[in-house]
């Protein structure tokens, strides 16, 4: 009976064993990766529709983008009245992210397609965008990895951004 015992707790833990390969395996091979842009639990946004909405404050915030599958990160800030923006990506050396400011209503403010590994900065610099929303989308061009995003909110006076 004692031989009975050892036969079945052999056999359950090879079973158990056996599921947690499989699962690890199927992990590995479908390479999905579980999106946080920006600290927000999920991917942001692939549209100015589903953008995913940011504080209007000096802020640093990281983003994933993925050739083939999470190409379009899009993320809102709603301006105060008397403030712009400028925005920086930094991007991995073997990538090549583009970076797009637009109004509210998706008309293109500013835009940054730099080359490969190289940074990409906008800036609402002679748009009023105090008092409307303003989105910025991080393209994917070339390549994929983390990039981190600089926000930056500065007084424009007289409502102008």
């Amino acid at each position: 009976m004692n031989d009975t015992r050892k036969t079945r707790s052999t056999a359950s833990r090879q079973a158990s064993a056996t599921a947690i390969c499989s699962i690890f395996l199927i992990s590995l091979i479908s390479g999905s990766v579980l999106a946080n842009d920006a600290g927000s639990g999920s991917d942001a946004g692939g549209s100015t529709s589903s953008a995913t909405y940011l504080p209007s404050n000096n802020s640093t915030y990281y983003g994933n983008l993925t050739q083939g599958s999470d190409t379009d990160d899009y993320y809102a800030v709603n301006m105060s009245w008397g403030t712009g923006i400028a925005v920086t990506i930094n991007i991995p050396a073997n990538s090549d992210f583009d970076l797009i400011l637009l109004s509210s209503g998706g008309a293109q403010i500013d835009s940054s397609t730099n080359g490969t590994g190289q940074s990409d900065h906008v800036t609402s610099n002679g748009t009023n965008v105090g008092g409307t929303t303003v989105y910025i989308w991080v393209d994917q061009y070339l390549g994929s990895g983390q990039y981190t995003m600089q926000i930056q909110i500065f007084s424009a006076g007289n409502g102008s951004g």
